[in-house]
């Protein structure tokens, strides 16, 4: 699923991508639970992201090894933390947040 306002694109990736269908540049990538087994670098290069925000469950190291090949920031998030991004015309701010108990 991506998200965008014509300028900024957010993809929410949960699988295989269709080659065909996609032709944009992703600045910022979530990965949900357990991404790794899925995400190939072919994908990686397809969607070439500025940033990636992953859950840190399960093993995660090889995922952290493929972005960091591709230059791509990594955001690990755990529980009790949440990423928020205010979007503006062309750009973005991103930042974390732990949750209150």
């Amino acid at each position: 699923m991506a998200i965008s306002n014509g300028n900024f694109v957010c993809y929410w990736y949960e699988g295989n991508l269709k080659t065909s269908q996609w032709d944009k540049q992703t600045q910022v990538m979530f990965l949900p639970d357990n991404p790794s087994a899925n995400l190939t670098e072919e994908d990686l290069e397809m969607l070439n992201p500025e940033v990636a925000i992953i859950n840190r469950r399960g093993e995660i190291q090889p995922l952290i090894e493929m972005f960091q090949k591709q230059w791509v920031d990594i955001y690990a998030l755990r529980k009790g933390v949440s990423a928020h991004i205010n979007i503006m015309q062309e750009e973005y701010e991103l930042y974390l947040k732990r949750e209150e108990s």
